[in-house]
């Protein structure tokens, strides 16, 4: 009897261990749709990388059900998430007081470019500065208008308009150009046999970094080794996805939600 009484209070002691390892709430913003973008994060949470570390992690994108989005930064500065994906906004942020905290920079360069219609060509900046360009309010329209002051432009008097950046913008005639990732936009272009050019700002001489994993420094105090925790099985994630990109970008398209892809 006593034997099974001490067999029970092992197993019970296991199980309350276990649910207390995994019981750690932890939100990550996305800055964009579900898609291969952040397959890092996906394969860490499927792998069980981060439940083996103890967190039960949540995986928000940037889009909702009914096609409105949120900003990520904002997201994070009102503690509605642990986490976010940011670029060169996180600067920005840092220039206006915000007390955020890069902690890894999973895209060493910036994918951002900017697409127009194959009837509107884009082959300088002279020719941007003319034409209605749409962006979102994020990092975005700071690379832009990084990309015009390079160039001598005053990018104040640059035409920046702030939408979601979707082929139907340019379909519509919303704006000339926008300016996105390119992966997604060119494949919904061609889904809708649409022809687009295209002009990458790292060929005009600009090197930002892109995604890049950031915190509140109050979630650092606060809980540094949720922090500690999450950056080891974060790359764990990424090491994984990078070997198995294949089943990973399957998966993604399968099982995760996206609403504004063909827009």
């Amino acid at each position: 009897m006593r034997r099974a009484s001490h067999y029970f209070i092992a197993c019970l002691l296991l199980f309350l261990a276990t649910f207390t390892a995994a019981s750690e709430k932890v939100v990550l913003q996305l800055k964009w749709e579900h898609e291969f973008q952040f397959a890092g994060y996906y394969a860490a949470l499927w792998q069980g990388f981060y439940e083996s570390e103890g967190l039960d992690v949540e995986i928000r994108p940037v889009s909702r059900a009914d096609g409105s989005t949120v900003s990520p930064s904002q997201e994070l500065l009102a503690g509605k998430v642990d986490f976010a994906i940011g670029a060169t906004d996180i600067l920005t942020l840092r220039d206006q007081g915000e007390d955020v905290v890069a902690l890894a920079s999973i895209f060493q360069r910036s994918p951002n470019a900017l697409f127009s219609l194959e009837g509107t060509p884009i082959n300088s900046v002279d020719q941007l500065a003319k034409l209605k360009i749409g962006s979102s309010t994020d990092y975005t329209s700071d690379e832009i208008k990084t990309l015009f002051n390079e160039h001598g432009f005053d990018s104040n008097n640059v035409d920046i308009n702030y939408l979601t950046p979707t082929i139907n913008a340019l379909m519509e005639g919303k704006v000339d150009v926008i300016a996105t990732y390119g992966v997604s936009l060119m494949y919904a272009a061609e889904e809708k046999g649409v022809n687009l050019n295209h002009l990458l700002l790292s060929d005009h001489g600009l090197q930002f970094y892109g995604d890049t994993l950031y915190t509140h420094q109050s979630v650092i105090d606060s809980r540094p080794d949720v922090v500690e925790k999450f950056i080891r099985a974060t790359l764990r994630g990424w090491e994984y996805a990078l070997q198995n990109k294949t089943a990973i970008a399957e998966k993604i398209a399968k099982e995760l939600p996206r609403y504004l892809f063909y827009l």
